[in-house]
């Protein structure tokens, strides 16, 4: 699979710089020249407020955990972890593996307990997203017309996020709920049952005993975290995640006002979420080629030409996606040479 991941970037750029010459060279151009410095000095220091809070979420979660690493520690992890999220076609997965392998390194923290780390971090992440990419693509539908195919990739993230927070919650009532009873219980319920005759649901051992490991593996995570957190830090997760989300339109509309572009604030949200969502799709790296197609043409959509609304996805990705990668491959070589770090912890 690695050998595939230097084709993947071929394709991205080879599409990307198909979409350039046929549809906004001239626009690509032009924005190049209307880059002005002292704005484009301020989209990097909101990228990286951005980057900051992401990594003083995981530093608090880590103090709750009594692991007491440095912010510039945690900074370093996060966004070795980013790296590999970003060169990936993996929808965030090969990051997150990356994540958890980095912080099982460097603290004294079980694996459940990191992916426990992982689901808060997750959950009060995605939720605030789906409700303004719901919003999103509702505008979409109802304003643009659009088919509702395009509702795919939205329905992806329904489903992801429905799992997330039934994962999140296994552990609410603190104690295991086992996916299978013992051989006696495991019978179908009456949907299935015939007269007197019972059926009973009989597996491989290795397949049961797999799945309650992986069972046993996701209740002691969730039941971690809910014990972890009370429902007042859960909330200021959840603020700092919709300060996130919300910093992502506004440094595209930064950007469409630079280029001297006058896009509506509602029509650049929408594009922002629906773009977003698109390019969480496995195909390319980071969303190449699908996050700038899709934001193009809705903001086409919005008044702007194609060639210009493809302006604007580029130069905003030089401010969320390539800015943040030059950031995180350097944090990932840095993370490559060190030893692994001792995190302060009390001793209970």
């Amino acid at each position: 699979m690695k050998k595939r991941y230097p084709l993947f970037w071929v394709t991205s750029i080879v599409l990307l710089t198909t979409g350039v010459i046929y549809f906004g060279r001239e626009e690509v151009i032009s924005a190049v020249g209307k880059m002005d410095p002292k704005t484009m000095f301020l989209l990097l220091i909101l990228q990286l407020i951005t980057l900051a809070v992401t990594s003083l979420r995981w530093k608090f979660l880590l103090g709750k955990a009594k692991q007491y690493l440095s912010l510039g520690k945690v900074f370093l992890i996060i966004m070795a972890g980013s790296f590999v999220e970003s060169v990936t076609p993996s929808t965030r997965f090969g990051g997150e593996a990356a994540k958890i392998y980095l912080l099982k390194k460097h603290t004294d923290l079980t694996y459940s307990n990191i992916v426990g780390l992982f689901l808060a971090i997750k959950y009060y992440s995605w939720l605030p997203f789906l409700v303004l990419a719901a919003a999103s693509f509702s505008f979409v539908f109802l304003v643009y017309r659009l088919s509702y195919l395009y509702i795919l990739p939205f329905c992806m993230l329904v489903l992801f996020c429905a799992a997330l927070g039934w994962v999140y919650h296994r552990g609410a009532a603190k104690q295991k709920l086992p996916l299978f009873e013992s051989e006696e219980d495991m019978i179908l319920d009456n949907r299935f049952v015939s007269g007197d005759t019972r059926e009973r649901i009989v597996l491989p051992s290795f397949m049961e005993n797999g799945l309650k490991k992986i069972d046993e593996g996701i209740t002691r995570s969730s039941v971690f975290i809910q014990e972890l957190m009370t429902p007042q830090e859960s909330r200021v997760l959840l603020f700092l995640s919709a300060f996130m989300w919300f910093l992502y339109p506004l440094k595209i509309h930064i950007v469409s006002g630079m280029l001297g572009y006058q896009v509506p604030l509602v029509s650049v949200f929408v594009a922002t979420y629906v773009a977003y969502v698109v390019g969480l799709l496995p195909l390319l790296p980071g969303g190449l080629g699908s996050f700038e197609a899709a934001m193009a043409l809705l903001l086409s959509l919005s008044g702007l030409e194609i060639g210009q609304g493809l302006a604007v996805a580029l130069v905003s990705r030089v401010i969320t996606f390539w800015f943040p990668l030059l950031i995180s491959s350097a944090a990932a070589l840095r993370m490559l040479y060190m030893p692994p770090l001792t995190a302060q912890t009390e001793n209970l």
